[in-house]
């Protein structure tokens, strides 16, 4: 397991260091990184070209990128061009917020998708299993944008124009009094709701095709013919050997939790990480850019690694080498 390890984190040193060029050289295709200051009527022609220079801009783009990969090697991610802030210090001021939203709305996500996909799956073409049916068929297909301002418009507007006890509408605290947990929990409901639907429909689904899958198996039948009971059977036995197709999809989203959800966080004004890497993407801020695509990047490759592990765990058939 330790050398197996060690090779797949060798192995990610080259995809990382491939997958910040590409990103590098798209980012820089896709715009001018002196757009915000080209935009800036107190600059002139001689401070554009002096800003060019200090930032390197005079070079071609491959000097550009041995430049800023020497830089983010030793941790140094650069500073933004919008804000003029270190670009470590702003991923790390955004991540808190976007670790609360995401992960809420991951823990409502696992506990509702379990409960729906075991049950419908132990209740095969009953009703409730075509209502859960239809519910991720409705959840999946549903656009974020346009769910998230469905939510406000009944439970903000409407809500505040019939008297009822309303939600916030935006943001992550009021924008007047003191923050509190009570006004945080309040906030949070709507954006979580959301992200939740989408992927309660993803992941019940998934649940349910491989329960159904193990559950038909002759070793369930067996354990049936042994007198074990229903609880013990579906717990102990069809369901360790179902979650590993449910590990792959859980796996691969966790590196949403950190970098958030782009459309939820700018339908709900949440400062997080998706709201932070599109406000910038708007003016080519490539330092901010580059910083969010490698975190992630880094996190997609190590989920990757920590999802093949957990397979040896839950399944002692599976052997890495």
């Amino acid at each position: 397991m330790t050398r197996y390890i060690i090779k797949r984190l060798l192995i990610s040193i080259p995809v990382l260091l491939g997958i910040s060029l590409v990103a590098f050289f798209l980012v820089q295709a896709s715009g001018d990184p002196m757009a915000v200051y080209i935009s800036n009527p107190n600059l002139s022609a001689e401070d554009i070209a002096r800003l060019e220079k200090a930032y390197g801009f005079d070079k071609p783009v491959y000097v550009q990128y041995f430049y800023w990969l020497r830089k983010a090697i030793v941790g140094d991610w650069g500073q933004s061009f919008l804000t003029h802030q270190d670009v470590l210090l702003m991923i790390r001021q955004r991540l808190g917020n976007t670790l609360i939203l995401m992960g809420t709305s991951f823990a409502i996500t696992l506990i509702i998708s379990l409960a729906l996909g075991m049950y419908s799956a132990t209740h095969q073409y009953s009703p409730a299993d075509y209502l859960v049916t239809a519910f991720s068929f409705f959840g999946y297909s549903m656009p974020s944008f346009w769910f998230g301002l469905m939510l406000i418009i009944i439970f903000a507007v409407k809500f505040r124009e019939w008297g009822l006890p309303y939600l916030p509408a935006a943001g992550m605290y009021p924008i007047r009094g003191e923050p509190s947990f009570f006004q945080l929990i309040r906030h949070l409901i709507l954006p979580a709701t959301v992200l939740s639907l989408i992927s309660v429909a993803k992941y019940t689904r998934y649940l349910r095709s491989s329960m159904l899958e193990v559950i038909g198996q002759d070793y369930i039948r067996t354990a049936r013919a042994k007198g074990l009971s229903e609880r013990v059977i579906l717990w102990r036995h069809a369901f360790k050997n179902a979650v590993i197709p449910l590990l792959t999809i859980i796996m691969l989203d966790i590196p949403q939790l950190f970098s958030g959800a782009l459309i939820t966080e700018q339908v709900f004004a949440w400062p997080g990480m998706g709201r932070m890497y599109w406000e910038h993407a708007v003016w080519i801020d490539y330092p901010v850019l580059m910083g969010i695509i490698l975190l992630v990047s880094t996190l997609v490759v190590l989920c990757n690694l920590l999802a093949d592990i957990s397979y040896a765990i839950v399944d002692p058939r599976i052997r890495l080498s």
